[in-house]
């Protein structure tokens, strides 16, 4: 199974450490976690947007490019994210 990953900061984020916020935790945790389910991933399929609001879809690369990645066939078949929120707040 082919994984990607998700990682997004917001500069809003409260009572969390800056390492446990970071996205650079996030994909680390991440990785280890699609190691230990065996699934296979590539930088390609890292997507991140780092100090930018979840509510701000339009203003978010990382997400753009996610879902970009999904049409017309995603070329993986599950996305690894620390937690729903990171996505973002609102329904999609």
């Amino acid at each position: 199974m082919i994984a990607a990953i998700y990682a997004r900061k917001s500069t809003e984020q409260t009572g969390m450490t800056d390492e446990e916020k970071s996205v650079s935790r996030q994909i680390e945790h991440a990785k280890a976690y699609a190691l230990k389910k065996g699934w296979t991933r590539s930088e390609e399929h890292v997507f991140v947007d780092d100090g930018i609001s979840g509510a701000e879809f339009v203003k978010r690369p990382g997400f753009i490019r996610l879902m970009t990645a999904l049409k017309p066939r995603p070329s993986f078949q599950v996305l690894i994210m620390s937690e729903e929120s990171r996505l973002g707040r609102e329904s999609i």
